[in-house]
């Protein structure tokens, strides 16, 4: 709370770093639920995806929960990193940051082959 950077976003953050997503079962709750899920994806750097269970158990939690109720409803994964490597790839333009070494479709294949 004394880090002057609001409230509510100070809440998205605890949440997010207690990993309790339980508390994100409403529809007030839509932006905590994005911070949450945002946090379990792998970082620029990465080159494997450690939170890859939690966030698609995190994402399967949403999908049935009432977060989502009054929006399109929970995006499929491969939907949600197509629009957050677009997004991100503008971002970089923007910024003069590299390209990180795989992208959120690649983390996701990487994923899937080690669950065969």
């Amino acid at each position: 709370q004394s880090w002057g950077i609001g409230n509510e976003f100070a809440q998205s953050v605890l949440v997010h770093a207690s990993r309790d997503f339980s508390v994100l079962n409403a529809p007030d709750k839509l932006n905590d639920a994005v911070v949450a899920l945002s946090a379990l994806l792998p970082s620029a750097g990465d080159i494997r995806w450690e939170d890859g269970d939690a966030f698609f158990a995190a994402l399967q939690k949403f999908k049935t929960s009432d977060v989502f109720t009054g929006s399109k409803g929970a995006p499929k994964a491969d939907t949600l990193f197509k629009e957050v490597e677009t997004e991100y790839a503008d971002m970089l333009l923007v910024t003069n940051t590299p390209s990180p070494s795989l992208s959120l479709i690649d983390f996701q294949k990487q994923y899937i082959e080690s669950m065969e």
